[in-house]
């Protein structure tokens, strides 16, 4: 029986210590009772009150010690990045969201790129998503001056659509030259330059800004430079830091089954993390007033999940 009880002291004693560090001290505290107590009494003393003893031994440490061990893990478990991912995602899923994904970009504008990097991503079930592992977009620095000047009023409406028709004949250019990683770079500008436009010409008349494609790019490109690299990510660090905008909306326009699909990013506050949000192309069949609704209801639910968790994404 005293062996017995030894035997359970010091597993107990084992099973918190390895439980966590914090709680060394319960450890030490059924090893000691093992040694110090039930080492002590005599084999014919031993009787049913003291086993009982070990029982209540148990319950104290069941009720005091392991609840502490449980509400550590599941504070683990909030905080765990894939996890928020993954309950979001379940979450909105009946809004269409088939996929989110968190990237790591930097941005270097001296250098003329911008790196991004794929972090984290949580996904539907039977949905075909793209992940980017890593990839470089690269410009000419003078272009990422330009684009600068352009956000802070520098540049005028004429100047913006002299700019927006160099970097169309700098597609044309680059397709030419067999360099369609560069040319589809140009391109996503050309499609940024025209959004950027679109939003000016906008604002300016008081119309409504959630969808802003009046002015459209006067370009043809191959199919392979559209299709190359998904440059809607390279639009939205465009967006993130030129435009100071943490909100970037952009659509498959592919001839893929990908078509009609809209993606979301959203700037994580004061990091150079983005969550990119894909919506199912099934949505594309739906009335107007209804995606937007559905729209309206996911960015709500992103905008407060970077605000609040935010920093729990990019761990």
């Amino acid at each position: 029986m005293i062996k017995f009880c030894k035997d359970v002291g010091k597993a107990m004693g084992s099973v918190i210590v390895i439980g966590t560090y914090s709680l060394l001290f319960y450890g030490y505290l059924g090893y000691w009772i093992a040694e110090n107590i039930f080492s002590r009494i005599p084999e014919k003393e031993v009787s049913l009150k003291d086993a009982g003893g070990v029982v209540c031994l148990g319950i104290v440490l069941a009720v005091f010690v392991y609840p502490r061990l449980a509400i550590k893990k599941e504070k683990k478990s909030k905080k765990d990045p894939h996890k928020i991912l993954e309950k979001k995602t379940k979450e909105l899923h009946s809004s269409y969201v088939i996929g989110t994904q968190v990237y790591r970009y930097e941005y270097v504008p001296t250098q003329g790129e911008i790196f991004i990097r794929h972090v984290n991503g949580a996904y539907a079930a039977r949905e075909n998503i793209k992940t980017i592992e890593q990839h470089v977009y690269e410009l000419d620095a003078a272009t990422f001056t330009n684009l600068l000047e352009i956000y802070n009023g520098v540049v005028k409406y004429k100047e913006l659509l002299e700019l927006y028709r160099e970097n169309v004949e700098k597609v044309k250019i680059c397709i030419q030259d067999g360099k369609l990683g560069k040319a589809t770079n140009y391109y996503s500008l050309v499609l940024f330059l025209a959004e950027f436009i679109n939003k000016r010409m906008s604002d300016q008349s008081g119309e409504d800004t959630f969808v802003h494609f009046h002015f459209r790019p006067d370009i043809d490109v191959p199919s392979a430079v559209v299709e190359n690299e998904n440059n809607g990510l390279f639009r939205a660090v465009l967006n993130a830091e030129i435009l100071q905008r943490d909100q970037y909306v952009f659509w498959n326009k592919t001839s893929s089954s990908k078509n009609g699909r809209i993606y979301i990013s959203f700037k994580v506050p004061n990091k150079p993390y983005m969550v990119l949000v894909t919506l199912s192309e099934a949505i594309k069949h739906m009335e107007v007033s209804q995606r937007k609704k559905h729209i309206s209801k996911i960015m709500t639910a992103f905008n407060n999940l970077v605000d609040e968790k935010g920093e729990d994404l990019i761990q």
